[in-house]
C-alpha cells in the first residue's frame, strides 16, 4: 500500500509538468499532437488525484453490497482505473507518433 501511495505521488508531481507542456506546445502550435498531449498528461493527473479516494470507495462499495461481492468491487474500480490510464497512455503515444512522423515528413 505504501508503495502504490509513493508511486502515485510520483506521478501526481509528473503530471502537473506535462499538462504545463501540452499547454505550452498547444499555445505555440495548436495542432492535434499538442491536444492529445494536453488531454493524455490531464487524464493522468486526474486518475492520480482519484486514486487517493480509491481505498474508501472500495471499503464503502463492500459495505453496501456485501463482504463476499469485495472481490467483485475492487476488480470493477481497478479495472475503471486501468481503463483511464491506458486511455491516456494510447494519446501520449499516438501524439508522439504523430509529433516524430510530422516531424520527419516535414525534413523530407
Amino acid at each position: 500500500m505504501v508503495y502504490h501511495n509513493s508511486s502515485r505521488v510520483a506521478d501526481l508531481v509528473g503530471s502537473p509538468g506535462g499538462c504545463r507542456g501540452g499547454n505550452f506546445l498547444l499555445v505555440r502550435h495548436r495542432g492535434t499532437p499538442a491536444i492529445l498531449a494536453l488531454a493524455g498528461f490531464g487524464v493522468l493527473f486526474i486518475v492520480d488525484l482519484v486514486s487517493f479516494g480509491k481505498a474508501p470507495l472500495i471499503r464503502f462499495l463492500a459495505r453496501q453490497t456485501g463482504m463476499r461481492q469485495f472481490v467483485l468491487v475492487n476488480t470493477s474500480v481497478g479495472c475503471c482505473c486501468s481503463v483511464f490510464d491506458m486511455l491516456a497512455i494510447v494519446c501520449l503515444i499516438v501524439a508522439l507518433w504523430q509529433t516524430v512522423s510530422g516531424a520527419a515528413a516535414g525534413e523530407a
